[in-house]
């Protein structure tokens, strides 16, 4: 049976023409054959392949590990969130986001009503509401140590507070506004 270096010998001798698209440098060939001579067809291939696969399998091992770090890590944390705070009820979630809105929606017309005669005004309400909410956050760490139901009525009279204080102010300044309109119309009249 021939040998197999001889069969690949044989066919690049055959289609040297074809396979010769470039100039090799000098020497080439003929480190190559000297290394596929050096190199026995079973013991090379073998030793490559099981390289490889050594190579392969720790990339497998280390993303594996990993992996399940992150899991155990998820699962811990989840399992003390879990452990720590209460469950609040959808109807609080709810009310909370419904709040927001509308104290967040407020504080924009607060904002764009602003001008040289409502800036001290409407600082003012902006630095109480920020006290407030200042109070809803402490409200919230407490809710969290200690579940109880007069908690969570501070927090929606909180809600309530900001609400109506800021409804307050933007009626005072549509005042403002109504009478600087008037101030304005009686000038331009005169």
């Amino acid at each position: 049976m021939p040998n197999t270096k001889d069969n690949i010998a044989r066919k690049i001798a055959k289609d040297r023409a074809a396979l010769d698209t470039k100039v090799l440098r000098k020497g080439h060939q003929d480190r190559f054959l000297a290394k596929l001579e050096g190199m026995n067809d079973s013991e090379g291939l073998a030793s490559i392949d099981s390289e490889h696969k050594r190579n392969n399998w720790g990339k497998w091992v280390a993303a594996a590990s990993i992996i399940l770090m992150i899991g155990f890590g998820l699962t811990t944390i989840m399992n003390y969130k879990e452990a720590n705070l209460p469950e609040v009820p959808e109807e609080i979630a709810n009310a909370e986001f419904y709040f927001e809105g509308l104290i967040n929606a407020d504080l924009e017309k607060l904002q764009s009503s602003k001008n040289e005669h409502t800036k001290q005004l409407i600082d003012d309400t902006i630095s109480q509401i920020n006290k407030l909410d200042q109070e809803y956050k402490a409200l919230q760490k407490k809710l969290i140590e200690d579940y109880d139901r007069r908690i969570v009525k501070a927090m929606i009279s909180n809600f309530q507070t900001r609400i109506d204080l800021l409804n307050m102010v933007l009626e005072q300044v549509e005042i403002i506004e109504q009478i600087k309109n008037e101030q304005q119309n009686e000038n331009n009249y005169l």
